[in-house]
């Protein structure tokens, strides 16, 4: 349960990373748009899952999105629910772990999107999913880490990762890879 809360905030927080020294908050051509939302997956979204099974990214509405898996998801679900009867803990320690849990049931639902205006180009290296953006944003799909501190973008099965590459590059009439 522990290292699955820490997963999950450690894919929010990475994606919105504090930019690099001297790297611009917001470049001039860049809208800084790239945001984290609430909103559930989009039903025409083209989605893959990395091989683990903990994480979704997906393509839909003009965007690319990640986010946990809708099994990750519901193994928090349950685990908080199973952990939400046990009330041994008062105090300012159980104060502490009642608002944890609720904030991570709100982060649960989160997803990392970048909208494909801001995406120059994507293609796959052999290796990982490799984007190439416009301008600077604090959302970057290449400063999340699973697993140990894998790259997310190198976590996508091959078949799945060029199939995504094709369609984004499809989506911003770019020529195939």
């Amino acid at each position: 349960m522990r290292t699955l809360l820490a997963s999950l905030v450690v894919l929010l927080l990475a994606a919105c990373r504090t930019p690099d020294k001297n790297e611009p908050r917001v470049a001039e051509g860049d809208s800084g748009r790239g945001t984290v939302s609430g909103v559930d997956r989009p039903a025409d979204s083209l989605t893959i899952t990395n091989r683990d099974g903990s994480v979704d990214m997906g393509l839909a509405g003009g965007s690319v999105w990640m986010a946990l898996s809708d099994s990750v998801r519901a193994k928090v679900r349950a685990d908080l629910a199973k952990d939400a009867g046990d009330t041994t803990r008062g105090g300012l320690g159980g104060f502490i772990e009642r608002t944890v849990k609720k904030n991570v049931q709100g982060l649960l639902e989160q997803r990392v999107t970048r909208p494909l205006s801001e995406i120059r180009d994507v293609r796959y290296d052999g290796e990982r999913i490799v984007f190439d953006y416009s301008g600077s944003s604090l959302v970057k799909f290449e400063s999340i880490k699973v697993n140990k501190d894998e790259p997310v973008l190198a976590s996508f099965r091959e078949s799945d990762a060029r199939r995504f590459v094709a369609e984004v590059r499809r989506a911003k009439g770019l020529p195939p890879q």
